[in-house]
């Protein structure tokens, strides 16, 4: 175990040597350039800025220059071009005994083969307001990316700043267990020599060894959770030749004393506050309410089926005749074509419907997600009040048995108390030491928490 525990620390420490210090603000932004979800979700928006701009062109005329060649049998040519004789009627309506020859290829410009070339511009003029629903819906779809791309983003931050804090959590448990066991090795130490003077007993040596020990396990225990946490936050950030650099959270104090001296108006307004605020600019509440506005404008395209569409064809023709050399006939013609849905066999109504429900289940999810959102605002803020209030307990209390502590030492070095209650006090001290350590990362890390879910961007520091 000893060894285990030798070679682990040997370990560690080598490679926190060869390691960088890196600022959150600098591990965030290699976060989000090597986090692949999140360019999936970039490229998930640069794609519906194409659509959108798609689905302007539906506004837009369409020019198509088109060119045929058609061929057709000898059969057919034959009797296209077979010459027919009619008879002259004379005006008393008798025949005169002379013919007109006729032929209906020679007349309709049959040839054997027929070249063409046209220019065809089409514009829709009224399509039942299907065409601007398609470009409104193009535009939130677009709003809405962008909404989960800022979600995404907004998750990455929050898992890198709560891995990062944690690894400085252990770092400073890890300092102060280390502080502790070279605390209990004196005590030790001092125990020993007074027991071979005859003023101690071998029990006190044994207790302040098991509590050695327990510090050491307690120190492999953190020292196996920093590997960790390490190793995941090297693989968020892309690499693994940095570290986090150490914050100082000194500057918190004021924020704490400030909200734990707020009366229930104050926090009820703060609260009231921070649910205004995550429901005005969190992007799941974004998405919410583009998914509903995308449903209402489906909902109109479905009753647009019912209207009459028309549109606008202008066809010119460049070229027609036997050769592909622009000298044939030149003619052109104007297409005004209305259509209007009589009988579809339901089709529009059905459809109608569906998008009808769709709208509906959009209203009632949306309503879902606000009052989630309200809650969980609500919880995170109350969180926050109550990790504030344990922090300055906690301080109160480690304070308390700092000096208790060195009161008892006092006592115990005048062999006026027994070696279990300096090891109670002892441990007693290590105890608060780790409550407000813990209370005061935990108050940080829920601060970000809190950032996360009102889904406002601020300064990582």
């Amino acid at each position: 175990m000893k060894l285990y525990l030798v070679i682990l620390m040997v370990i560690f420490v080598c490679s926190l040597v060869s390691m960088r210090e890196i600022t959150l603000r600098e591990s965030i932004s290699m976060a989000l350039d090597n986090n692949i979800d999140l360019q999936a979700e970039r490229m998930t928006y640069e794609s519906s800025k194409w659509s959108q701009a798609n689905a302007l062109t539906n506004f837009l005329p369409k020019v198509n220059l088109n060119t045929s060649a058609i061929r057709i049998d000898n059969e057919t040519y034959q009797e296209a071009q077979e010459i027919h004789r009619i008879p002259v009627i004379s005006s008393t309506g008798m025949p005169t005994g002379d013919y007109v020859p006729f032929s209906a290829g020679a007349i309709q410009g049959v040839h054997k083969t027929s070249y063409r070339t046209n220019f065809v511009l089409q514009q829709p003029l009224f399509a039942g307001g299907k065409i601007l629903s398609g470009y409104r819906i193009s535009k939130l779809t677009k709003d809405m990316s962008a909404s989960s791309y800022i979600q995404k983003k907004n998750e990455i931050i929050f898992q890198v700043t709560d891995i990062y804090f944690n690894i400085l959590k252990l770092y400073e448990l890890r300092q102060l267990t280390n502080k502790s066991i070279l605390s209990a090795q004196a005590q030790k130490k001092r125990i020993t020599q007074m027991q071979q003077l005859g003023m101690a007993r071998n029990t006190d040596i044994i207790q302040w060894r098991v509590r050695i020990q327990e510090h050491k396990s307690s120190l492999l225990e953190i020292e196996d959770s920093i590997l960790t946490l390490n190793e995941l936050w090297n693989m968020m950030i892309g690499t693994e030749d940095f570290k986090p650099a150490q914050i100082e959270l000194h500057n918190i104090a004021d924020e704490i004393a400030d909200l734990s001296s707020k009366d229930d108006n104050q926090i009820d307004e703060y609260i009231k506050t921070i649910v205004e605020k995550s429901l005005e600019y969190n992007p799941i509440m974004g998405i919410a309410d583009l998914n509903k506005m995308i449903n209402r404008e489906n909902y109109r395209i479905s009753k647009g089926n019912y209207l009459p569409n028309l549109n606008l064809q202008f066809r010119y023709e460049i070229d027609d005749g036997d050769r592909l050399d622009f000298t044939g006939e030149k003619s052109w013609n104007i297409i005004a074509i209305l259509s209007v849905p009589l009988f579809t066999s339901g089709d529009n109504y059905s459809q109608m419907k569906v998008a009808q429900k769709q709208y509906r289940k959009s209203e009632l999810q949306r309503k879902s997600v606000q009052e989630y959102m309200a809650i969980e605002a609500k919880q995170i803020s109350r969180k926050i009040f109550r990790i504030a209030k344990q922090v300055q307990s906690n301080e109160l209390n480690l304070e308390y048995n700092e000096g208790n502590y060195q009161i008892m030492k006092e006592l115990h070095n005048q062999e006026l108390l027994t070696n279990t209650e300096l090891l109670d006090a002892e441990r007693m001290l290590f105890n608060s030491q780790i409550q407000y350590l813990s209370s005061v990362y935990d108050f940080v890390i829920t601060k970000y928490e809190q950032k996360k879910i009102i889904g406002i961007k601020e300064d990582n520091r």
